[in-house]
């Protein structure tokens, strides 16, 4: 009898042993299979705060959880389940059951949007790049940067543009912000917003202005005597240079040949201020531009800086114009060679010799 019951209990020990040595290899299996490895695209999931239960029903709802049991039991048995992580974050479908968990309390891939402003890019350039990032509408972007309240929200000084012919000319499409939106590639939070991006790119121009002009005390001083310029209108000039110039070694040249122009009481004339309006920033400056004296930003047409940046100016611009070079030249054109260079000049008649040979 006894025999009999040490037996009977021989088995069952035996086969709750086999029964544990299956549960865990299915149970091992589960955790190292990836959850769905044909499908490549990740999944964009807010994971809400709450319990493991409450985060596990928006994973099942998404399939990225196929067996809530064997995934509960392991963030219990790993001592994980209190410690999930809120946020919206990238999910990897060929991520397994183990990585998941992993993610999930590590926080280990937030999703971000990525928008990068480009050197040179002027308000509608970086409105295109919004709406093409996912962060918000370009039509909505480009109401947010008009707004005249933001600078002073944002810290910057931005004069209102003055001059008598500007009363008579459409000023609608100006926006205060132009020339602020510092260029660089900012990574975003997915749930964010145009006024996310303004305020990154305003704070890294503060930044970076800053310490442009505390290296430039002195020079930027005498410029100011000199020329009567506000911090306003060296960031306009700065514009201006990022537009005209691509090599950064002939951006201080540039500058001191406006610098020149201005000194001497000429107009400006750079083609980049001909096409700086809603209806012509895509086109290529021609000389039929040049007459159109309904654009306030044409500096053919109207003396002196026009009303504001065209652009988002580069920090090698910023440092153009309080570090120009001088020079005796009052032109200069592209080369026309493929160099990116420009070939610069005293009088208008070298100035159209250097045209006709950059058309060769």
């Amino acid at each position: 009898m006894i025999r009999r019951l040490l037996y009977g209990i021989g088995v069952l020990a035996l086969m709750g042993f086999m029964a544990l040595v299956v549960v865990t290899i299915v149970y091992q299996r589960y955790l190292d299979t990836p959850i769905d490895p044909a499908r490549a695209e990740p999944a964009v999931i807010k994971v809400p705060k709450g319990s493991l239960r409450d985060v596990m029903a928006v994973l099942v709802e998404h399939d990225l959880v196929k067996e809530p049991r064997w995934f509960e039991w392991h963030a219990n048995l790993s001592g994980k389940a209190t410690q999930v992580k809120a946020g919206t974050f990238f999910f990897d479908y060929r991520w397994t059951p183990s990585e998941l968990l992993h993610h999930l309390v590590e926080g280990t891939s937030p999703a971000t949007r990525t928008v990068r402003i480009p050197r040179g890019s002027n308000q509608w350039r970086v409105a295109e790049r919004v709406e093409k990032a996912g962060v918000g509408r370009s039509r909505r972007f480009l109401e947010v940067v008009k707004a005249p309240h933001l600078p002073d929200l944002l810290g910057l000084s931005v004069p209102r543009p003055t001059g008598t012919h500007l009363a008579k000319l459409d000023m609608s499409f100006r926006s205060p912000l132009e020339g602020y939106l510092f260029p660089g590639v900012y990574e975003l939070p997915w749930e964010t917003s145009e006024e996310e991006l303004i305020e990154r790119a305003t704070q890294a121009f503060r930044r970076n202005w800053g310490e442009v002009k505390q290296a430039n005390q002195k020079r930027m001083k005498e410029l100011q005597t000199q020329f009567g310029f506000r911090e306003h209108d060296f960031v306009t000039l700065a514009s201006i240079v990022e537009k005209e110039a691509v090599k950064d070694d002939e951006r201080p040249l540039i500058a001191g040949v406006f610098y020149n122009r201005m000194r001497d009481g000429w107009k400006l004339q750079t083609d980049p201020t001909l096409i700086y309006h809603p209806e012509t920033y895509r086109d290529r400056p021609a000389p039929r531009h040049r007459k159109d004296r309904s654009k306030p930003y044409n500096t053919y047409a109207f003396k002196g800086l026009p009303p504001g940046p065209i652009s988002n100016p580069s920090r090698a611009s910023l440092e153009a114009v309080l570090q120009p070079k001088k020079s005796p030249y009052f032109f200069f054109v592209a080369r026309g060679d493929g160099s990116n260079r420009h070939a610069f000049s005293v009088t208008l008649d070298q100035h159209r010799k250097n045209i006709r040979k950059g058309k060769k």
